[in-house]
């Protein structure tokens, strides 16, 4: 796994230099969070191919053990964090900005998902020659293999409550996302959900706090530069002390939830200060991050296709890795622009 995440993490050096001035303006620019979170759909994209040729005995067991103890489950976070960051913004500057929220927030996630999701069921399909299918009723609620896509928009549902509870009170919408987040964490639990559905989930909440104080925030770290780097060395020291605590040693599912969740906030905070030190950022992987939704979708499919219907992955491995990548992204790319084009087509008919 040390290799892809390697592998992955070499398109963010290209264009990168030190952010010598406006490092406010910069570090959560649209550039800058599509970056990062274009890396990190490509992090996770290698995370999904090392966990299947892991199961064939491809991947060296303990850089397995060593990525999944310190990072795995935090590939997520940026997601969840500019999410919720990027809601707070606009519901602070646009006084009607909860009556489009379903349309064009929720809706267009939603559908985006159910969109990819019948695709990739139909070449499954095609390439089993009609003869077997994934397809599961409770995948069009994102509930059984979908689980990021599950939470995000039931993140948003209960947000679009906040937002209308508290158009004119807008400081109390942190508070209200954190409470929400906590709920829906206790109720994964009882559910008896995988670690993974809740673990990370206080990032949502994380990004709407974050936006709630960004104007101090921003003044503390401008008034010495000395600040920022002390909170990079103490988040590091919090990310790394935590992932040794709940990597090595046996404790209860509750207090391991508890502690994943406060490594999302060390692990957020390590990533807005590197962003605010340096400039991270280019053109690649801005659009890989307008992918992400969909590469994610897409390439849970690719990957069952190759291995169960087409057998590549007992063939060779390197050739698994490399042809289901790269096809992966290629339909994601199609789906993209063939969607862009007809929310646009929408859009223009209702006007």
């Amino acid at each position: 796994m040390l290799i892809f995440l390697s592998l992955s993490i070499i398109p963010i050096f290209i264009g990168i230099q030190l952010n010598r001035e406006n490092s406010s303006q910069y570090y959560l620019s649209k550039k800058t969070t599509s970056s990062i979170l274009g890396l990190f759909a490509l992090i996770i994209l290698g995370s999904h191919i090392s966990y299947k040729i892991g199961a064939q005995g491809f991947l060296n067991s303990s850089s397995d053990f060593i990525y999944h103890s310190l990072i795995s489950q935090m590939m997520v976070v940026p997601f969840f964090f500019y999410s919720g960051y990027g809601i707070n913004e606009q519901f602070k500057n646009r006084e009607e900005y909860s009556k489009g929220f379903i349309k064009n927030r929720f809706l267009r996630v939603y559908l985006t998902f159910i969109f990819t999701l019948l695709i990739g069921n139909f070449l499954f399909l095609v390439t089993s020659g009609f003869s077997n299918s994934i397809f599961n009723w409770m995948d069009l609620f994102a509930w059984k293999n979908f689980w990021f896509v599950f939470v995000i928009l039931l993140e948003y549902i209960l947000t679009f409550f906040g937002l209308i509870a508290f158009k004119k009170n807008k400081k109390i919408l942190p508070l209200y996302s954190a409470i929400i987040t906590s709920l829906i964490i206790v109720a994964l639990f009882f559910l008896e959900k995988d670690i993974f559905w809740m673990n990370t989930l206080i990032a949502f909440p994380f990004g709407i706090f974050y936006s709630s104080f960004v104007q101090q925030i921003n003044s503390f770290l401008e008034r010495r530069k000395i600040n920022c780097y002390l909170i990079l060395i103490i988040s590091f020291a919090g990310f790394l002390s935590l992932s040794i605590l709940n990597g090595f040693i046996s404790l209860p599912i509750v207090l391991k939830i508890l502690i994943d969740n406060a490594k999302s906030c060390f692990f957020i905070l390590l990533i807005l200060m590197a962003t605010y030190i340096f400039k991270i950022g280019n053109q690649t992987l801005k659009f890989v991050g307008s992918l992400a939704l969909i590469l994610y979708v897409v390439q849970f499919f690719i990957l069952e296709i190759f291995e169960r219907n087409l057998m590549i992955l007992n063939v060779n491995c390197y050739l698994y890795i490399f042809v289901s990548s790269i096809i992966s992204v290629i339909i994601s790319i199609v789906i993209k622009y063939f969607l862009n084009w007809l929310f646009e087509s929408h859009i223009k008919a209702t006007k």
